[in-house]
């Protein structure tokens, strides 16, 4: 069966069909239908643009001075308690460094 193939060359198979258009065509092609970016619905591609032009003009939501404050506060909550923790297991480990030291100085084995 492989010498076979080897001397009947089979089809490619990897190509697509010949009547499929190149991505090259694809790129060129102008878009005419379009989906609406808040419910997914079709719309006209002058429905879309106007919708776009909603959606950015309206901008970051503001929230209120509450909201900011607490965000403001668990972020530096955040930023603290990563501190703390390299600083304790940096300080574990220099405990556990000077113990060993201590006990080889003593002459008391280690277990």
């Amino acid at each position: 069966m492989f010498v076979g193939g080897l001397l009947w060359p089979l089809p490619a198979v990897a190509l697509p069909p010949p009547d499929d258009p190149p991505e090259e065509v694809l790129r060129t092609e102008i878009i005419t239908e379009a989906r609406s970016p808040v419910d997914g619905s079709p719309v006209s591609p002058g429905e879309y643009a106007r919708l776009q032009e909603e959606l950015s003009d309206r901008g970051t939501p503001i929230i209120s001075r509450r909201v900011s404050n607490l965000v403001r506060q668990l972020r530096i909550r955040q930023a603290i308690r990563a501190a703390f923790s390299i600083s304790a297991a940096l300080n574990a480990k220099s405990k556990v460094s000077l113990r060993q030291i201590d006990r080889s100085a003593v002459g008391h084995k280690s277990h």
